[in-house]
């Protein structure tokens, strides 16, 4: 795939360009999950101030989950939502003769903030910069394609991404390997046919579960207990407890089900008095709409949606 199309390596590559100080996490803004607008007609064609106000404050909520993540200047990132809002109007009216047909203005501004992030962060110059870092004048992936090449990478173990995470209003991303000349050999795991300009390898972040383990459990234990307290319910979403425990500690999702799976045989342990509970019901929200394409956490072959966690009584 690499020989083929350069893009895995380039979009690792671009994920540590755009926050390098934190790890390549990325975040592509969306609308809050409390924004529930009503629906318009397709000749309403104007650009309301509530849109903009709404794109600067998925912005804002951006890079208060992670001011890094989101390195878009306000005014480049207005104009991006708004042409690609356009765009996507143009495009609805001139496929239909009914003008009174009606739009989502959540669904229009959630799919004109992923144009405008993907065309700002995956261009073929980096945001912010003056030289290209890849060759041709058509950029190496477009907003269509981006979504074709997630699912990819991440089941190759080359990045995470998450588009639900509890938190984070919009897509969450970062690499979970990188390229480096050399890297323990407890910790990444090296590829070594796929090689940057500079000639470095790309190394997994494979981390043996002796190295992490006690990193691990602690970081369940901690992103459990804060979800539970938010949504007062010790079983919470197992997949919202995956999504941060990867963004923590720069493990995959298929990594992260192998430690589960792990950390249930040895709980309760000596130094981890807890017990843990995992069920395989599924929540509504994850059974219809966009919610069926999250992935699960898989345990032996079977989905899982739920996971308790409690301390155990003192003897």
């Amino acid at each position: 795939m690499q020989e083929v199309y350069v893009v895995p390596g380039w979009f690792v590559t671009r994920l540590w360009h755009i926050n390098a100080s934190g790890q390549g996490e990325v975040i592509l803004p969306g609308p809050s999950p409390d924004w529930k607008p009503t629906r318009r007609r397709w000749d309403e064609a104007d650009w309301p101030q509530e849109m903009e106000e709404q794109a600067l404050r998925a912005a804002s909520q951006a890079r208060a989950a992670n001011i890094a993540a989101f390195p878009i200047q306000d005014a480049d990132w207005v104009n991006g939502v708004h042409v690609a809002w356009n765009r996507l109007g143009r495009k609805v009216s001139r496929n239909s003769d009914d003008k009174t047909m009606s739009y989502s203005p959540r669904d229009r501004l959630t799919k004109a903030m992923r144009e405008a992030a993907i065309g700002l962060l995956f261009g073929n110059i980096p945001y912010g910069s003056r030289n290209p870092d890849f060759p041709g004048e058509r950029p190496p992936i477009n907003p269509r394609t981006f979504m074709g090449w997630c699912p990819r990478l991440e089941a190759l173990e080359l990045v995470f991404y998450t588009d639900w995470h509890p938190w984070i209003s919009g897509r969450l991303m970062f690499p979970v390997s990188v390229f480096r000349p050399i890297a323990p050999a407890d910790r990444f795991e090296q590829i070594p046919e796929i090689l940057d300009p500079d000639g470095a390898s790309l190394w997994l972040h494979q981390s043996g579960w002796p190295v992490l383990r006690s990193l691990f459990l602690a970081t369940l234990i901690s992103v459990h207990q804060r979800i539970a307290l938010a949504t007062d319910t010790i079983y919470v979403s197992l997949p919202d407890v995956r999504d941060e425990v990867c963004r923590q500690l720069r493990i995959s999702a298929i990594l992260f089900d192998d430690y589960l799976k792990l950390a249930i045989d040895e709980l309760p342990a000596k130094d981890f008095p807890w017990s843990i509970a995992i069920e395989s019901d599924i929540r509504e929200e994850q059974t219809s709409g966009p919610g069926q394409n999250r992935r699960p956490v898989y345990l032996d072959m079977i989905p899982h949606g739920l996971i308790g966690l409690a301390p155990l009584a003192e003897k």
